[in-house]
């Protein structure tokens, strides 16, 4: 599916870099708490993709997205409803 290669890459550095500290957190002294990932401009993009990368291992993950660029293909972006809130002032 299409999404924005940079943020993609960027997503994967920061799944790579914190997931085991996340899930640890997770199972540790957070548990019980829902995961929330949020990012403006294009940490937005970044924090959207990733909140994809994690939502089969952390159900429930969501994603705020303050002022995101255009990251992913419309099908993709149907796909992620319910995981990702977006906001855009114009």
């Amino acid at each position: 599916e299409a999404v924005h290669l940079g943020m993609w890459e960027s997503a994967v550095r920061m799944d790579a870099d914190l997931a085991d500290l996340v899930q640890g957190a997770l199972a540790g002294s957070c548990q019980g708490y829902r995961l929330t990932i949020a990012g403006h401009s294009l940490g937005a993009g970044v924090a959207s993709l990733l909140a994809l990368r994690w939502r089969k291992d952390h159900p429930g993950v969501r994603a705020f997205a303050i002022a995101p660029p255009c990251t992913v293909s419309e099908r993709l972006a149907e796909e992620m409803r319910g995981v990702v809130t977006s906001g855009v002032l114009s």
